[in-house]
C-alpha cells in the first residue's frame, strides 16, 4: 500500500479521497510513490509521544516530543498534492499536552483545549474523519466551558478509538459526569484515564483496555461492572483489598491485569511490612487471567543501604505470593511480569533504571 492508498483506508468511506488519489498519481511525486511503511519509517525516526509518556501523568509534556508532528505539519504545507497526502497523518492524533507562551500551564492547555474543540466543530469539521487518538490535559480552569464543548468533540469524531487523559482535576468530576452522560463513543477501544474522571470511560461501552494513571482505580472497576462489560486488559490499579474483591467479583473474565505499588508501603526502614500478602488472595478468582504484572520503585537512601536489598526481597515476596495464588485457580495463568524501577540516592548523578523480569508460569 502507498501514501495515495491511505486516503482510503478510512473505516468510514470518504467520497473525494478516491479523486484526490488520481491527482496525486498524476503529480508523479517520486516521494509519495514511496511504500507508506517506507514513509512511517523515515517519520518514526522523529520523536514523538509514545504511551509510556502520557501513561506517566504529567500535567504536560516537552516540546521535543512534538517533532514528529512539526515534520509532518511542514510536509502537508509543501503542496496541494502533500498536503492532501498527509493531512491525514497530521490530524491522526489530537493533541492538547504542550505549552507554547508565557501564561500558566493550566491557562495555556485550557484555553487551547477550548480553542480546538470549536475549531473542529465549527470551522474545521472535515478533519474530524481522520482523529484517531486524543491525548489530553484537562484543567479546572473554566471547566464549566471546557469540558461540555471537549465532549461534544469526542462524540462527532466518527472514527475515534483511544482515548489518553494525560492528567485532569479531581474538581471537575461534576463536569465530566454532565457533559458526558448522554454520550456514546462506541469505537473507543483503548483509554488512560485517572480514576476520578471515570464519567468519560462510562460513555465508551466497548472499550476492551483500561489503564489507569491516578487513584486506586476502584471507580473505573465500577464503571466496568455497569457500562464497560467488555473490558478484557486492566492495567495500572493499587491492589488494595477493596479494589481487588471487587474485581474478582464482577469482572472475572479479565485475562490482563497490572498491580501497582509504588504507591503503597509493602516495606519501611524499620522492617515493618505495609502489605498484608492475604490481600492478593481475590486473584484466584480471575480464572482466565493469563498474563499479570508487578509494578513498584525501590529506592536507594544514603547511610541505609541494606534498604534497598530488603525491599526487593520484600518485592520477592510479593511476587511468589501472587505465583501461589494464581497457581491455586487460574488455569490459564501463563505470565507474571516483575517490574521495579531502581532509583538512585538523591546525592548521585544517575538516571533511574528500570528492571524488568518475565517469569514463566506452570499453570495447569
Amino acid at each position: 500500500m502507498d501514501i495515495h492508498q491511505l486516503l482510503t483506508t478510512s473505516r468510514t468511506p470518504i467520497p473525494w479521497a478516491y479523486r484526490e488519489a488520481r491527482d496525486l498519481r498524476q503529480k508523479n511525486s517520486r516521494f509519495l510513490a514511496l511504500p507508506v511503511d517506507i514513509i512511517l519509517l523515515i517519520l518514526d525516526e522523529f520523536s514523538s509521544i509514545r504511551e509510556s509518556d502520557v501513561a506517566l501523568g504529567q500535567r504536560y509534556l516537552p516540546l521535543e516530543l512534538e517533532e514528529r508532528t512539526k515534520a509532518i505539519r511542514a510536509l502537508s504545507q509543501t503542496c496541494r498534492a502533500w498536503r492532501q497526502a498527509f493531512l491525514p497523518l497530521l490530524w491522526a492524533r489530537f493533541l492538547v499536552v504542550f505549552l507554547y507562551g508565557k501564561e500558566e500551564w493550566y491557562q495555556q492547555l485550557s484555553e487551547s483545549l477550548g480553542r480546538k474543540c470549536v475549531g473542529l466543530t465549527e470551522k474545521s469539521p472535515h478533519l474530524r474523519i481522520y482523529i484517531r487518538t486524543v491525548t489530553v490535559t484537562i484543567t479546572k480552569r473554566w471547566a464549566d466551558r471546557t469540558v461540555p464543548l471537549f465532549a461534544n468533540c469526542l462524540a462527532s469524531m466518527p472514527n475515534l478509538d483511544t482515548i489518553q487523559i494525560m492528567h485532569s482535576s479531581k474538581e471537575i468530576s461534576h463536569f465530566l459526569r454532565d457533559s458526558f452522560a448522554d454520550k456514546c463513543l462506541k469505537n473507543v477501544k483503548s483509554i488512560i484515564i485517572q480514576d476520578y474522571a471515570h464519567f468519560i470511560m462510562r460513555a465508551c461501552p466497548n472499550v476492551t483496555k483500561v489503564t489507569c494513571i491516578g487513584g486506586d482505580g476502584k471507580r473505573l472497576i465500577g464503571a466496568i461492572v455497569k457500562d464497560c462489560k467488555k473490558v478484557d486488559e486492566l492495567y495500572g490499579i493499587q491492589p488494595t483489598e477493596g479494589v481487588l474483591k471487587r474485581l474478582a467479583d464482577v469482572q472475572p473474565t479479565i485475562s490482563r491485569v497490572s498491580l501497582d505499588f509504588r504507591d503503597l508501603s509493602v516495606y519501611t526502614t524499620d522492617g515493618t511490612d505495609q502489605y498484608n500478602l492475604k490481600l492478593l488472595r481475590p486473584l484466584k478468582y480471575l480464572e482466565n487471567l493469563d498474563r499479570i504484572e508487578i509494578i513498584d520503585a525501590i529506592y536507594h537512601i544514603q547511610d541505609q543501604p541494606d534498604q534497598f536489598k530488603n525491599h526487593k526481597e520484600r518485592l520477592e515476596e510479593i511476587a511468589n505470593a501472587v505465583k501461589t495464588t494464581l497457581l491455586k485457580r487460574a488455569k490459564h495463568a501463563k505470565e507474571l511480569v516483575v517490574t521495579y524501577e531502581e532509583i538512585p540516592d538523591s546525592s548521585q548523578k544517575k538516571e533511574p533504571i528500570t528492571h524488568r523480569d518475565v517469569r514463566q508460569l506452570l499453570g495447569k
